[in-house]
């Protein structure tokens, strides 16, 4: 009888494991899809409510449905959206100051507007802030960040954490930087880092 019971909970617990190992990529399917056009919601608030401002569109940088960055080159502007927090923020060219990259804790690039500070290159090739090597041996990155100084003094950093796993922890090995969304997120900083450093102090 007791061999009985413990095998009923054996083939129960069998039946379980299977029955998660097929949910749960279905639940993240979901509840990704669900975040997408919840973030797609964000980002159409939040480009309806720069275009009743007085803003000219130039040129649009954006990451998917999360970041973007908009330029008006007629009035010599920059906005910053984040549809993950639905906010906004506008600033003038001249209230712009410079620009960082960070990966994992790691300044990967520093750029002041009209001028590039650091000698490094960005995401891959040797550089004075950064061991080109050290970040060939690594494979996946768990946080990335691109950082916004300015003139405003309620809000003198602008940031988007473009990679957000837990750091310093073995949970999540991160993201693989062989990634298609890896490649979207370099090339989004990237663009970002050129626009900014390209404007005249």
């Amino acid at each position: 009888m007791e061999s009985d019971f413990f095998s009923v909970l054996s083939d129960l617990g069998f039946i379980c494991g299977c029955l998660f190992i097929i949910a749960f990529p279905i639940f993240v399917f979901v509840y990704a899809g669900i975040m997408k056009k919840k973030h797609k919601g964000n980002m159409a608030e939040v480009v309806e409510r720069l275009a009743a401002s007085v803003f000219q569109t130039s040129r649009t940088i954006q990451l998917e449905e999360h970041f973007a960055v908009k330029v008006d080159l007629p009035h010599k502007k920059m906005a910053f959206i984040n549809a993950k927090t639905k906010t906004l923020e506008v600033r003038n060219f001249d209230e712009l100051i410079g620009v960082e990259v960070l990966e994992d804790n790691h300044l990967i690039k520093k750029g002041s507007v009209g001028n590039t500070i650091a000698a490094g290159v960005l995401f891959g090739t040797p550089g004075v802030l950064i061991a080109d090597g050290l970040r060939k041996r690594q494979n996946y990155t768990k946080h990335m960040a691109i950082k916004v100084y300015t003139k405003n003094v309620s809000r003198p950093t602008i940031t988007f954490s473009i990679i957000n796993y837990r750091l310093n922890t073995k949970a999540s090995r991160g993201l693989s930087k062989s990634s298609t969304y890896y490649r979207k997120v370099t090339e989004f900083a990237q663009e970002i880092y050129e626009v900014i450093t390209s404007i005249s102090g």
